[in-house]
């Protein structure tokens, strides 16, 4: 898909409309260097028009008006000037930029205060925020359809490079947290390798993930053997204790009582022990599922199935039903869900009965110990008693974490197995034959591109690894390239993205033909003009936002310019409409 057009409009009428060609197109700052406001943020809005094509493609409307001292800060003008003037944007997508009636996109989003509803609109279609990105994913990425990972956001993440992670990392273009697994599944789909059950595999790797940081909390560095020594160490003291107090002239009755006493004091102990790890297993279990059940899409069914309804009528080759879609989305987080937390029903009986357990435990302690109040007669017996209890309760809090510990360690074990079987399944299939073959034909290219503009041919390669859990993953890189200067590292960048869109059109992999590019200033002014016949001769659509003095001289020319802005001419116009 192209980008055919851009229209910025408000109460005002229409403040812009930006149309678009293949290869090369320039949104230009004609504001000179030494005239540049620093106080103004995006200054004039070079960079906010590719911001407002990514706010098209799903992006949170923040982006737009954010600012750059973190997280929480924001330009309120900005802001105020979008919700309050009722600024609308609308983002036309073609097949073919050449062809007379080419497959047509046309996305159209707001910007409104917080508690109302903003405009999220496909093709005249008004959607809610997770059934907007699913079906821009279906519309742009059509082989996404029926997956969830990887998403549709995680798939044009190199596409649109406007923050400065993107514009540092050619391959790393997704959130810094994100894991491995998540990468795999996203690069295993860009080159044609997808598998069916990639949400499985990154579900499986959390749950590791967290089991292994539960196990972590609970064995405090400690493994089996450890315990297992110290509980013998317990054990032999426990012995030596128990024949001094058989030194005292005690009746049997009062000894027997003790001994009680004794056993209650490490069942008390160890039963509040697992109650406690129980609690802290369905917590998390029940966190999980809270997150899951806040993705559930609670779309009104009957209003928007008659519009459905319309649409259907208008384009007959519609296959499935709105509420079939939202049960499929429903039901995968459902599922989700079942798998989640099937263990929580028995935990919960388990945790029950241990309450119960407990309870019974505290009486009878508490019965023996008005028995045995007031009966002792010496003081090295007592002190006795104290430190033959304080052993048995040290050896019940062993014991319970020790059988925790192990429990836990079978849980890794298990899910190590489910993990397995995607090894296997990538052995067994030709799997990696078929990702190698991809990854050649994907380099025939990068090296082509990367010749053109460096004299270097670039290439991708792949290594099996395993995570901190232990999880294996396919891991891609670009190797010997990592110690380069900003402007070339930006160049390899576009190398990727160009030689990729070039890649995917042989292979048949569905993508964007557009590639959003902010500060490049910094490629060197040869290799800008290089680019721009790539750009021409590969079918690409390269947007670049950039300052007029920066451009080489080959490049500044109208043809190329798309948009120009100044401190006079600023995109939104606020000063011509807000005085």
């Amino acid at each position: 898909m192209f980008i055919r057009r851009l229209t910025i409009s408000s109460v005002d009428g229409i403040l812009r409309d930006i149309r678009f060609h293949k290869g090369l197109n320039l949104i230009v700052d004609q504001t000179p260097l030494r005239a540049a406001d620093p106080a103004t943020g995006n200054n004039v809005g070079k960079t906010t028009v590719l911001k407002l094509v990514d706010f098209c493609l799903g992006a949170d409307a923040k982006i737009v008006y954010a600012g750059t001292e973190g997280k929480s800060s924001e330009y309120r003008a900005v802001r105020d000037y979008l919700e309050d003037r009722n600024v609308e944007v609308e983002l036309e997508l073609v097949d073919d930029l050449g062809a007379p009636a080419p497959r047509r996109v046309v996305v159209q989003r707001s910007f409104v205060p917080r508690g109302k509803r903003a405009l999220r609109r496909i093709n005249g279609e008004d959607l809610k925020k997770d059934e907007f990105d699913r079906r821009l994913g279906e519309f742009l990425i059509p082989q996404l359809a029926g997956r969830d990972k990887p998403t549709f956001r995680q798939v044009i993440a190199h596409n649109i490079r406007i923050d400065d992670y993107r514009l540092t990392h050619t391959l790393e273009v997704l959130h810094p947290t994100t894991k491995s697994v998540e990468y795999e599944s996203l690069y295993l789909f860009l080159f044609g390798c997808p598998r069916s059950n990639d949400a499985l595999k990154q579900d499986l790797a959390k749950k590791k993930r967290e089991e292994r940081n539960y196990l972590k909390r609970l064995s405090r560095g400690n493994t089996e053997r450890d315990y297992e020594a110290v509980i013998e160490v317990t054990n032999r003291e426990i012995e030596r204790l128990e024949a001094r107090r058989t030194q005292f002239a005690v009746d049997s009755e009062f000894a027997n009582k003790l001994r009680e006493s004794d056993g209650l004091a490490v069942e008390i102990s160890r039963t509040r022990s697992r109650l406690s790890q129980l609690d802290v297993r369905i917590e998390m279990i029940n966190e999980s599922c809270e997150r899951l059940n806040a993705s559930r899409s609670d779309a009104d069914l009957a209003m928007l199935n008659r519009v459905y309804e319309e649409a259907s009528a208008l384009v007959p080759q519609l296959q499935r039903t709105f509420e079939d879609l939202v049960k499929f989305h429903n039901g995968m987080i459902d599922e989700r869900i079942r798998f989640i937390s099937e263990e929580l029903p028995e935990m919960q009986g388990e945790r029950s009965r241990l309450e119960d357990e407990l309870a019974g435990l505290l009486e009878r302690d508490a019965e023996l110990a008005r028995d045995l109040e007031g009966k002792i007669t010496s003081e090295e017996f007592e002190q006795l008693i104290r430190d033959i209890n304080q052993h048995y309760q040290r050896k019940g809090e062993l014991e319970a974490a020790l059988n925790q510990l192990r429990k836990s360690c079978e849980t890794i074990e298990k899910l190590d197995r489910q993990l397995s079987a995607f090894d296997e399944q990538d052995a067994s299939g030709g799997f990696e034959e078929r990702l190698n073959l991809q990854l050649s034909l994907f380099n025939e290219e990068f090296a082509a591109v990367s010749n053109r503009l460096y004299g270097e041919g670039y290439v991708l390669t792949f290594d099996k690894r395993e995570d901190r859990s232990g999880t294996a993953y396919y891991d891609f890189r670009i190797p010997d390239v990592s110690n380069v200067s900003s402007g070339k590292k930006q160049g390899e960048i576009l190398c990727f993205d160009i030689a990729y869109t070039r890649f995917a059109d042989r292979a048949g992999i569905d993508c964007l033909h557009f590639l959003l590019n902010d500060k490049k200033e910094l490629v060197h002014g040869n290799q800008l003009v290089e680019v721009a016949r790539l750009a021409e001769e590969s079918g690409v659509q390269l947007v670049l936002s950039m300052l007029s003095d920066k451009l080489p001289e080959e490049l500044d020319d109208d043809r190329y310019v798309v948009l120009s802005l100044s401190q006079d001419e600023k995109l939104f116009l606020m000063e011509q409409y807000c005085g």
